[in-house]
Parts: structure tokens; C-alpha cells; sequence
């Protein structure tokens, strides 16, 4: 389907403001602040994206505006006279915007992430807080500069917050996980609150949404609680998890109805499903790798042999298979403040089941830099690969012949005949990946502040394009069964549809 048949299907909110490459986004983003004008007239919904002006009366769509050279936006306001907005992001950018053009009048950066923000009275000044600050700045309209603090005497504005949501601005975010049906008719994406949606790709319209089948809200840590697959048989599999008391996690293995739930003594942090829908894997802290039966709702073996976290699972495509990847060596934080005085690179925080708010970091002294690959059948480890460090995703080609494992940095394509490495690519710090359906391409979508996408020729080991448009981690990409797009989900709360057909054919 060519980018000309994409435009004229898709609604134009779909199409608006799109980065170069991409064809349509799904979702408009997660809202972080809603304004109204002083004359009521006006409505500003601040996304992670950019902003959305809407009538305040009719709840017409007007534009988006806010979108180039910023982060994730936290904060809106719109001025006295309506002619401006302000925005502040998490990368501590403060932007002025013309409402009728849409053109940046300046922008200024800060050290923390903008918290509020306001217009004086006048529509003169911009008071601004930071994030974990309780003084913040002052800043001119005309050009940005800073103002002295002691020598204002001004009135402020507040930031009119509308508490029902606008019916043509839904809350839900879009992104994160993104799979295609096998036909390629169909787009499914599951976002943070476990809720999957469907779309037709041919006109952008979701014909399906599965809400909340966990029935257990969302997982509260730093970690990934859910993956998202489709079986052999053409069924979207889920798996999440969420803790539900001290150490415990509950996990469920769904489509449209619960197929498989069960209760874990330890943490769990990656999870994968078999390709026939009967297994499903789960790792964590304990460094084992438990398979499951999705009837009997039982464990059928346990895999040891990891020295760190079990960060990454993947089965191969005929179910023979299992990848793991390790990473690190979590303790508990027992200061009683709480708080992390360690010096590792890495702490994490994780929300127990009762209320309580755990801290840990990663032991540096020993970090397990080891995918394994497991028979299935056996529970045998027939081959132990070393990686540049710990390993944080790892994806079998369809065909079978490669295996992709990335840490950091750097990702590691082997051969599965022999188990030796073919080559390794030095990329963006690796978030996720996915191999196209004819094995030739691979699809690496990056962390912030590296939110990029790379797309690697496989057998030649160089790299095709790149491209950019989320404002944060990219959580995942996916190949379409033809090969002419690529659907990307990010933190930010959408999913783009990228046009690749023209890098397949250079």
C-alpha cells in the first residue's frame, strides 16, 4: 500500500505532523496536561507528542502544534490573549508557541524535568517550577531571558484544568507493544494499562479493543511487566505480570479471556510464549527460567544455569527452541531512609502489593553476560553465547538460521548451526528488535536519549537507514509480513507505521 492510499484512508489527525518516513501514527499520545483558554473558547490537551487544540464548545479538532525539537511534554498553558502557548518537557526544554502558525518563538532548557508552568496576568512573564524544586524561574515572553526574582511584583494566571476528557482526545495510550496478523491486515498494539487494541491498516480504524483482561491494573517498577506475540495459529498472545504482595508476582497468559494465571515467589522481569500458544516462559531475579503448561496451568521445568537475572526470553519460530538472556545481580536496598547510597551504575524501585516501596541496585562486581540457548523438549543448554555485557533482548530469525542478541550497545548476530558469532553490530543503546519475516533485515529500536531506529541489512552486516520521530524508548518494533512497513510502539504512547519499501529495493 503506497503513502498516497495511507494519506487519503486515514483520518488527518493520523497523518499530521508525522516524522519523515512514517505514514501514519496510531494514538495521540498520553496526556500529561489539559488547558483552557481565558475566554473558555479554546482547549490545549498537552500529549507526550505535542499539543492538540480543540474547540472547547463543538470538541472539533483545530491542530497540533509543540511537536518539533521537544521532548515528552509535561506541562501547557495558553496565554491571557490566547495568541501563545508555553510548554515544558521532561528534558527540561520551556518553549514558546504562536497558536495561529504554529512556529517556535524561542525555547530555553533547564536542568530538571518542568513540572508547571504559567503565564502573569499580563501575559508579560512565564513563571516556571522544576521538577523537585520549589523555586523555579521567571522568564520574559518577548525572547525567554531569565528575570530577577526580588524585582517582580506580578499577578499569575492559573492553569485551568478540565477534568473530563475530551471525547475526540481518548486517554489511552497506544504504544509500546506492536505485532501485525499474518495476513498483514491487521495492526495490534497492548499498552501500559494491559489493554490490546486492532487495527485495520487500510483506513487506521480499530476494530477491536481487549480491556484490562488482566483485572489487575499496572505493573509499578522500572521493568517491562508485559510482551506481546501472535501464536502459529494466528492469535494474539499476552503475557503480564504485576506484584501482588512481598516478592510475589501474579502472572496471566491471555488473548481475549484468561488462559493461564498463576502466582510466582519471585520476581519476574521477561516472559515469552510459544509459538503454538501451549507454553509460555517466564525469568526474574531468582536466575531460572521456568516453562509453563498453558493447560494445566502447571510448571513443567525449571532451567538453571544463569549467574544474573533472566532479562530476555525468545522461543524459535518451529517451538524446538528457547533463548535466555542474563543481566544483573539485583540486592535489596536496607537503608531505612530508604533511599539508594550505593555506587552501582543501576537501581531500580518496585512497588509491592501491599503499598510498600522497595529499593535495590545491581551488583557491578558480577554482571551475567550469557545468552543461553535451551532445548525445549529436554531442558538441555546446548549453547552458552558471551555478550559485550548484559544482554537485553535477544529474537530468533523466522527461517532459524540466525540468532540476535544485543547489550547496550552492541548486538550479536550467530549462526544457528553452529552457534559462532557471524558479526556484530555497533548501534544505538538496543531497546528492542525484531528480524523481518524473510530474515534479511533487522529492526533495532533505541533508549532515550537515543530514541532512533536502525534498520540493518542482516547478511552484510551495514546499516540501511534510520529513523527518528519518538520522543522516548522505543519498546518495540515490528516487521509487516510483506516487508513494506515497520510498526514501532514507544514510551511516548504511540505507534508509527514506517514506509521501508524503498530501502528494501536499494
Amino acid at each position: 500500500m503506497s503513502r498516497k492510499i495511507f494519506s487519503h484512508n486515514y483520518l488527518y489527525e493520523n497523518t499530521l505532523c508525522l516524522p519523515p518516513g512514517a505514514i501514519a501514527r496510531f494514538g495521540k499520545g498520553g496526556i500529561s496536561d489539559i488547558a483552557t483558554s481565558s475566554d473558555g473558547n479554546l482547549v490545549a490537551v498537552a500529549s507526550r507528542i505535542g499539543v492538540w487544540l480543540y474547540d472547547a464548545h463543538t470538541e472539533d479538532f483545530l491542530s497540533l502544534i509543540a511537536v518539533q525539537n521537544t521532548g515528552m511534554l509535561s506541562v501547557v498553558a495558553l496565554s491571557p490573549d490566547c495568541t501563545q502557548i508555553a510548554t515544558g518537557d521532561w528534558d527540561g526544554k520551556v518553549a514558546l508557541w504562536d497558536v495561529d502558525s504554529g512556529k517556535n518563538l524561542w525555547c530555553v532548557i533547564h536542568e530538571k524535568q518542568i513540572e508547571s508552568i504559567d503565564f502573569s496576568q499580563n501575559g508579560r512573564r512565564l513563571g516556571v517550577r522544576l521538577k523537585d524544586d520549589g523555586v523555579g524561574a521567571v522568564l520574559c515572553v518577548d525572547d525567554g531571558t531569565h528575570i530577577p526574582l526580588p524585582a517582580l511584583e506580578e499577578k499569575w494566571s492559573r492553569n485551568n484544568i478540565k477534568s473530563i476528557p475530551l471525547t475526540n482526545h481518548p486517554r489511552e495510550n497506544c504504544g509500546w507493544f506492536v505485532t501485525f496478523s499474518p495476513n498483514g491486515k491487521h495492526l495490534a498494539g497492548l499498552n501500559k494499562d494491559n489493554s490490546l487494541m486492532v487495527w485495520d491498516i487500510r483506513n487506521g480504524e480499530k476494530i477491536r479493543t481487549v480491556e484490562k483482561v488482566t483485572g489487575h491494573g499496572m505493573w509499578i517498577s522500572m521493568f517491562r511487566g508485559q510482551t506481546l506475540g501472535i501464536s502459529s495459529g494466528g492469535r494474539y498472545c499476552v503475557i503480564s505480570f504485576l506484584n501482588t504482595g512481598a516478592g510475589r508476582d501474579t502472572v496471566r497468559f491471555w488473548n481475549e479471556e484468561t488462559l493461564a494465571s498463576f502466582t510466582s515467589e519471585s520476581r519476574l522481569v521477561s516472559a515469552a510464549a510459544s509459538p503454538d500458544g501451549r507454553l509460555f516462559a517466564t525469568g526474574g531475579w531468582d536466575r531460572t527460567i521456568t516453562l509453563w503448561s498453558v493447560e494445566t496451568e502447571k510448571s513443567i521445568r525449571i532451567l538453571s544455569g544463569h549467574t544474573g537475572e533472566i532479562n530476555a526470553l525468545a522461543f524459535s519460530f518451529d517451538g524446538r527452541l528457547l533463548v535466555s538472556g542474563g543481566a544483573y545481580n539485583w540486592i535489596h536496598q536496607k537503608g531505612e531512609d530508604g533511599s539508594i547510597n550505593h555506587s552501582s551504575r543501576f537501581s531500580a524501585i518496585m512497588g509491592d502489593g501491599d503499598g510498600t516501596v522497595r529499593h535495590y541496585y545491581a551488583d557491578d562486581n558480577h554482571v551475567d553476560k550469557m545468552a543461553k540457548v535451551w532445548e525445549v523438549s529436554t531442558g538441555a543448554n546446548i549453547a552458552t553465547l558471551e555478550n559485550q555485557d548484559a544482554v537485553r533482548e535477544v529474537a530468533f530469525s523466522l527461517d532459524g538460521t540466525r540468532l540476535a542478541t544485543a547489550s547496550r550497545k552492541h548486538v550479536n548476530l550467530w549462526c544457528t548451526k553452529t552457534w559462532q558469532p557471524v558479526t556484530t553490530l555497533e548501534t544505538v543503546e538496543v531497546e528492542s528488535l525484531a528480524f523481518s519475516f524473510d530474515g534479511t533485515r533487522l529492526a533495532i529500536g533505541g533508549t532515550w536519549p537515543e530514541q532512533r531506529i536502525q534498520i540493518w541489512d542482516v547478511e552484510k552486516g551495514q546499516r540501511i537507514t534510520e529513523l527518528s520521530g519518538h520522543k522516548s524508548d522505543v519498546e518495540s518494533v515490528a516487521f509487516s509480513p510483506d516487508g513494506h512497513l515497520l510498526a514501532s510502539g514507544g514510551f511516548d504512547g504511540v505507534i508509527y507505521l514506517w514506509d521501508i519499501e524503498r530501502y528494501n529495493q536499494l
